[in-house]
């Protein structure tokens, strides 16, 4: 029987060990204990370069880095990996990937900003969209399994 490979990886934890600090110095901040602090991603993720400027875009995604996650998730299909390395491993690039998402989003200009909004919610609101296709489609589909 195979064994699980994965592990929770360094870009991951030092991600979420800024973000709980953040948090705190943020939650800190409006109760006046101290400064309100801006989030500012872990700049030297996994030896990256990226030095901590939100317009350094070629290199900001170092902070949130998922080749490690990518490389774990072709070792699980490959050298007989177990599905928890498959879901461990995908779970955190994706959380990855929305927490880098998330930033960029508040460094955006304001027109920028609308625009995207402005492409997500035509596309939330199309026949083929998100709701229809993707919430009502997915639990449709559960729905049709399961009675057959």
């Amino acid at each position: 029987m195979a064994k699980t490979k994965s592990d929770l990886r360094d870009s991951f934890n030092q991600q979420l060990d800024n973000l709980m600090d953040n948090s705190r110095a943020v939650g800190e901040g409006f109760t006046g204990e101290q400064q309100r602090l801006n989030y500012l991603p872990n700049a030297k993720n996994e030896g990256g370069t990226w030095e901590g400027d939100p317009h350094d875009l070629v290199n900001l995604s170092e902070a949130f880095s998922r080749e490690a996650n990518g490389e774990d998730v072709a070792t699980a299909v490959t050298d007989d990996g177990t599905i928890t390395d498959l879901m461990v491993s995908a779970m955190q690039g994706d959380y990855l990937a929305c927490a880098e998402r998330a930033y960029r989003a508040t460094t955006m200009t304001s027109v920028r900003r609308r625009m995207h909004a402005a492409g997500r919610k035509i596309g939330h609101g199309d026949v083929r969209g998100l709701f229809e296709r993707g919430v009502r489609g997915y639990l449709a589909g559960l729905l049709k399994q399961g009675k057959n």
